[in-house]
């Protein structure tokens, strides 16, 4: 199976999985721990991790060797992103700001810890 095929269809799951428990979450949880702009960082997540992985993903298939710059480039860009709307979103919208911060680093290390096994687990049979 081609891996961008396989990426789609494990990120998918993913999604649907996490969605899931981020629903159940707001709906069983006293609304004073949840955000109700919660969605927009899982949106925000789910489209930046997608895009970088498949970023990479083309990387890694034109050159092994040059992976290595452009996964670090694209982390950079990511961790950049992320922080200006993390800034952004808490000085626009004033409610629960530590609630909103401890609901984006939870989705922060979800969706890295994702991300970095696909990658090792694709990138290990090209290290042999």
């Amino acid at each position: 199976m081609n891996p961008k095929t396989r990426f789609a269809i494990v990120y998918c799951l993913f999604l649907a999985v996490i969605g899931g428990l981020f629903f159940l979450y707001n709906s069983t949880v006293n609304p004073e721990y949840t955000h109700p702009y919660g969605w927009i960082s899982f949106s925000v997540f789910a489209g930046v991790t997608g895009i970088v992985h498949l970023v990479l993903l083309n990387a890694a298939e034109k050159d092994p060797k040059a992976f290595v710059r452009g996964f670090m480039a694209a982390n950079t860009i990511k961790i950049f992103v992320y922080l200006a709307f993390l800034v952004v979103f808490v000085l626009v919208e004033k409610t629960k700001p530590v609630v909103f911060i401890a609901e984006f680093a939870v989705f922060y290390l979800v969706f890295t810890v994702f991300e970095t096994s696909l990658l090792y687990r694709y990138l290990r049979p090209i290290q042999k």
